[in-house]
C-alpha cells in the first residue's frame, strides 16, 4: 500500500501482523524477539502442514488399496511395503535444505500449496485445487507450475475433449477469481504499487543461474530501483544479453511435448513424477535460482524413491546446491 516489493502481498502481510501481534506482548529489549517467535512459528505450522501432506501422498502410493500394495501382498511383503508410506516423510525431516529454508525463507508455505494443490486434484477436489494454486501465487509464483499439470490431469480424464475443455476451462476461472479476490483491496486501494511489483518481476536480472553466468553475472539475486517510486524503472542490475524470448519459445516448446506424452495420470505416481518433472524444467528456465528453491524438488525425489536411491539423489542435490 505504501512501496513496492518483489513478492506478491500475502507474506509480506503475514509479517506486518506478527508484528503488530508482537506489540501486544512486554517487551524484552525490543519487540524483534515476538516478533521472529511468533512469524517463525507461522512457519513452522506451514512446515508441519508439509510434512502431513508428503504423508498422504505417500499413502496414496505406497498405501492400503494403492496398485504397489496390492502387488506387494500377492508377493507377501505387505508389512515391509507399507513401511514406505512413513519413509519420506522421515527422509525429508531429516535433510539439511527444509530447515534451511525454514529459518530464512518462505519457500515452505509456497511449497505447502504446491503440494495441497496436488493432494486436492488426486483426491477429485477440482475447485479446491484451484483455489489452492491461487492462493499459493500470491504466496510466491511458484505454484502456478502445477496449473498445467492439473490440466493435463483432467483432459486425460475427460470422457471427451469437450469435458476436457470445460473441466480446464473451470480450473482456470477457478484458479485466476481467486487470485483476484486476494488481489482485490490493493487494486482499490493503491494500483500503482501492485503494477510496479508485477514489473519488478519481469524486468530483475538473472542470478545465479547458467543463464546468469553467461551474461557475467556471478553474485546473488538482487532487484535495483527506488521502492518509494511508483514508476521505477532501473530493476534490473547488470545488462541483460540473451534472448529471453527464444529461451522461452524452447522451453515451453519442449514442456509441449513432455505434456502430450501419453500416460495413465489415474495414477498417482505418474501425476507426482509429472509434477516434479514441471518444477525441474520451471527451474532450469527460470532466469534465477536461489539454494533454498531446492524445496521444490526434493520431495518428489523422496516421494518417487523412498529409498537409498532417493537419498543418494537428495543428499548429492544438496551437495551441489
Amino acid at each position: 500500500l505504501h512501496y513496492w516489493l518483489e513478492w506478491p502481498p500475502l507474506v509480506p502481510w503475514l509479517a506486518v501482523g506478527a508484528y503488530k501481534l508482537s506489540l501486544l506482548f512486554p517487551p524484552w529489549t525490543d519487540h524483534r524477539l515476538w516478533f521472529v517467535l511468533i512469524l517463525g512459528g507461522v512457519f513452522v505450522l506451514f512446515e508441519t502442514g508439509n510434512f502431513v501432506l508428503l504423508y498422504r501422498l505417500s499413502g496414496r502410493l505406497y498405501g492400503l488399496g494403492s496398485s504397489a500394495d496390492r502387488g506387494n501382498r500377492t508377493l507377501g511383503r505387505t508389512s515391509q511395503f507399507t513401511d514406505y508410506v512413513s519413509r519420506p516423510l522421515w527422509l525429508y525431516a531429516l535433510l539439511f535444505v527444509p530447515i534451511y529454508a525454514l529459518l530464512g525463507f518462505f519457500d515452505a508455505i509456497a511449497l505447502l500449496f504446491l503440494l495441497l494443490a496436488l493432494e486436492l486434484i488426486l483426491g477429485g477436489r477440482l475447485l479446491g485445487s484451484a483455489v489452492s494454486v491461487g492462493v499459493g501465487v500470491l504466496v510466491k509464483l511458484t505454484p502456478i507450475i502445477f496449473a498445467p499439470v492439473a490440466l493435463r490431469q483432467l483432459w486425460y480424464e475427460a470422457e471427451d475433449w469437450r469435458d476436457g475443455l470445460r473441466d480446464g476451462a473451470l480450473y482456470i476461472v477457478a484458479t485466476v477469481l481467486t487470485i483476484v479476490v486476494l488481489l482485490l483491496p490493493f487494486l482499490l486501494i493503491q494500483p500503482i504499487w501492485l503494477w510496479t511489483s508485477a514489473r519488478a518481476v519481469v524486468g530483475r536480472s538473472s542470478w545465479e543461474t547458467v543463464w546468469a553466468l553467461l551474461e557475467g553475472y556471478f553474485g546473488f539475486g538482487v532487484v535495483g530501483g527506488d521502492r518509494l517510486n511508483p514508476a521505477e524503472t532501473a530493476f534490473a542490475v547488470h545488462a541483460s544479453t540473451l534472448p529471453w524470448w527464444l529461451i522461452t519459445l524452447g522451453f515451453g516448446l519442449l514442456y509441449l511435448f513432455l505434456w502430450t506424452r501419453p500416460a495413465d495420470y489415474r495414477r498417482p505416481r505418474n501425476l507426482i513424477a509429472f509434477t516434479g518433472l514441471t518444477a525441474t524444467v520451471f527451474l532450469l528456465y527460470s532466469k534465477g535460482y536461489s539454494p533454498q528453491f531446492v524445496v521444490y524438488l526434493l520431495p518428489f525425489v523422496l516421494l518417487l524413491f523412498p529409498d537409498w536411491r532417493g537419498v543418494a539423489y537428495s543428499l548429492l542435490l544438496t551437495l551441489l546446491n
